[in-house]
């Protein structure tokens, strides 16, 4: 009993020691998933997403380099409920808005293409606004923002969202003042995103950081807002069309030595090409911004020109500029030196035009914003400052370049993956080295897009594949030798235990018939004068040989036989009833279940069925028993099967093991079970197998180690228990 003690405390344990590395698992995955639950990823462009807008990420300042009205950066979880977001914020012009989102879902391009909350700062107005978003605009009354919003300078803007409630504060870093608003819903958006938004005008944001919210952080901001708005719908004409178009440009001054010089008329970009000697000193052209890094680049319906050295205010991608300069002609565009240029427009960034690889090395479309197709011919890598991406279209190779300082946005690409670019095309040998028929300029990540992903049938993929399918047939033959084995040594043990019954049964007694039978035989021909009576009992006892023999072919018959599974159902009553036959019905046999009644399997009833029958052929065979008696205990979660006789018993420290005991043992491991069998000469035997009823049997077989226990010399009382 000490050891069997033993083995359970070994089993709790085990159960114990599993139980804490599961709980500090949990433990630290709860740690990881709070710590990062509202970290945003700042030092990459690409854990963002863009809707609209010419984006860039530098020394962790986000810069939209666009008037598009509306564009977006997006990034963090759907999940994100009580969030705070701050940021510093710094507009370009002094038109349009520019700010933060969060609780923001189903984001497309467009305007109000969201649903979620936004506030931000409102230069012409000099306000703070906010509202809400839902494909339409719905906004609170905006709050004056003490000294005004001038593009250029500095604000710390911060948002907190909780429950249904968003409290604005708003500080000029420069003077440090401040202005506050609230914003309260009481059908709110219940969780989502955080993003950076901008209209009508570029915008910077540094310093962007997202944690949790908490109420007291709101109740801070409520309690110098001046009241709880609620975002009510735009109503007028006027509101609408301020929203959605921008507002009106203050055209900046031309510097006065170039308003000195005579009025000239624009001309086209595509009519400075053909300009040589004759070419004047300066011209005046329009277009729209299509490139600031690392020139300015515009164009109209007729070319393409690249902008020098331009003196005025920031540009944008998208705006309409008026340009005064010396113009240069190159081989395919025209370059504008010593350049004054003035706004006299905002917008969308123009489309890009759709060409193939030949068309944009013809020249046509030189310092032309375009739409090219290309495979990526080898990893992407960095040089001068830029990422730089080999592709081939069509035989012709060329190549594209993104500032390398937006966080290598571009380095996920993979080779022989096909790919869409937007870009400005470049033939200037500055770029080209004439080593490449041109290269194009992205403007932003977003200018890439992945039509088709490189082709699975790579020779590395293929030879894992060959690997793979080569390592799968080697198991499975494996698998297939050891069944096949498993098999075979399972036969040859069942041989060597049938050997073994047979010999010790009926190879023995029909030994005993061949001498009693060749006894009598001689005698006979040597007519030792054997009387009838003589003859008879000879006979006899050959016949008592015969009978004992038969009866040991029918128990072996009878332990070879497998019960029908409705026959089995009655573990019990299948070894009184084999107890019965094996003994003729001389010996007497009781069945007894104790504690309550549990389901057995029926792989593990079988089992305990196989051991029971050989347990009764022993006792049977070798003791010669009175009585047998079979108990059932039942506990929480196991059970104990006990076959107790009164037959002559053995000394169990002396006896070697033979194939019935080898074969109890083989079968106990089969239902991680134990066996304890307990016996003494005169006292009788006591066999018992213990087995678990629950679905973790394999980690008590795991814990216990030693499956099988078999004790020796016991006294009379011990038995009697």
């Amino acid at each position: 009993m000490s050891r069997q003690k033993h083995s359970v405390w070994r089993v709790q344990l085990a159960a114990a020691l599993l139980l804490l590395c599961f709980v500090v698992l949990i433990a630290i995955i709860h740690v990881h998933v709070s710590s990062n639950r509202y970290r945003l990823r700042t030092e990459r462009l690409n854990t963002w997403t863009s809707y609209g807008g010419v984006w860039d990420l530098s020394g962790g300042v986000f810069d939209n380099n666009s008037d598009e009205r509306g564009a977006k950066l997006m990034s963090g979880s759907l999940d994100w409920t009580n969030v705070s977001l701050s940021a510093d914020v710094r507009l370009d012009h002094d038109t349009g808005d520019g700010g933060l989102v969060v609780r923001a879902q189903n984001e497309e391009l467009g305007v109000d293409a969201y649903n979620g909350y936004y506030a931000g700062l409102r230069p012409l107005e000099g306000t703070l606004i906010a509202g809400r978003s839902n494909y339409s605009w719905s906004e609170v009354a905006p709050v004056a923002m003490p000294g005004g919003v001038h593009e250029g300078v500095w604000y710390h803007l911060a948002l907190v969202m909780f429950g249904c409630r968003l409290g604005i504060s708003a500080e000029n870093l420069s003077t440090h003042q401040k202005a506050f608003l609230v914003l309260h819903e009481d059908q709110c958006v219940p969780a989502g995103q955080i993003g950076l938004r901008s209209l009508s005008t570029g915008v910077q944001w540094r310093n962007v950081v997202a944690q949790e919210s908490t109420e007291a952080q709101f109740d801070a901001i409520a309690a110098l807002a001046a009241g709880d708005e609620r975002p009510q719908p735009l109503t007028t004409e006027a509101t609408y069309a301020k929203h959605f178009t921008g507002y009106p440009r203050a055209e900046a001054a031309v510097p006065d030595d170039r308003d000195q010089r005579p009025a000239r008329a624009s001309v086209h970009l595509g009519d400075l090409i053909g300009l040589r000697g004759d070419a004047p000193d300066h011209v005046v052209v329009r277009g729209v911004v299509t490139l600031t890094k690392p020139d300015v680049y515009i164009e109209d319906f007729t070319g393409g020109a690249v902008v020098k050295h331009p003196q005025g205010p920031p540009l944008n991608v998208g705006e309409g500029v008026e340009v005064l300069g010396e113009p240069h002609p190159l081989l395919y565009s025209t370059l504008l030196d010593h350049t004054a240029v003035r706004i006299i427009s905002t917008g969308s960034p123009a489309p890009p035009l759709s060409v193939t690889s030949w068309q944009a090395a013809s020249g046509a479309y030189d310092a032309r914003f375009i739409e090219t197709e290309g495979l990526l011919i080898r990893d992407v890598y960095s040089e001068n400052g830029y990422e730089v991406l080999d592709l081939s279209q069509g035989g012709e190779i060329f190549r594209a370049l993104y500032p390398e300082s937006s966080g290598q946005a571009l380095r996920g690409l993979r080779v022989n993956s096909l790919l869409r670019l937007r870009g400005v095309c470049v033939l200037g040998k500055t770029y080209t080295q004439e080593l490449i028929p041109f290269l194009i300029f992205l403007r932003s990540s977003n200018d890439v897009q992945i039509l088709q992903g490189p082709p699975w049938w790579t020779p590395w993929h293929v030879g894992l594949l060959i690997f793979l399918v080569v390592l799968i047939a080697c198991s499975m033959q494996l698998l297939y030798f050891r069944f096949r084995q498993w098999k075979t040594d399972a036969i040859s043990h069942e041989r060597e235990r049938l050997a073994h019954d047979i010999h010790d049964t009926m190879a023995q007694s029909f030994a005993g018939i061949g001498y009693q039978i060749q006894g009598l035989r001689t005698s006979i021909i040597r007519n030792a004068g054997l009387s009838r009576e003589e003859i008879a009992n000879e006979l006899a006892s050959t016949s008592d040989l015969v009978s004992r023999c038969h009866a040991d072919a029918s128990r072996t018959i009878e332990l070879l036989g497998t019960p029908l599974p409705e026959e089995a159902d009655d573990l019990l009553g299948m070894l009184v009833e084999k107890a019965y036959k094996l003994s003729g019905d001389k010996i007497n046999v009781y069945k007894e279940e104790h504690g309550k009644v549990r389901p057995i399997k029926h792989g593990v009833r079988a089992v305990l069925l196989h051991i029971g029958q050989e347990a009764i052929s022993n006792a049977i065979t070798h003791g010669r028993p009175a009585t047998m008696i079979f108990t059932m205990q039942y506990e929480e979660r196991s059970a104990t099967m006990m076959i107790v006789d009164d037959g002559n018993g053995f000394d169990a420290s002396l006896e070697e093991e033979g194939f019935g005991i080898l074969g109890m043992r083989s079968r106990v491991q089969e239902i991680s079970g134990t066996l304890e069998i307990l016996s003494a000469p005169e006292v009788g035997t006591r066999v018992g197998v213990t087995f678990p009823l629950s679905r973790f049997a394999w980690a008590r077989r795991l814990a216990s180690g030693r499956l099988i226990r078999r004790k020796g010399r016991v006294s009379a009382n011990h038995v009697d228990e």
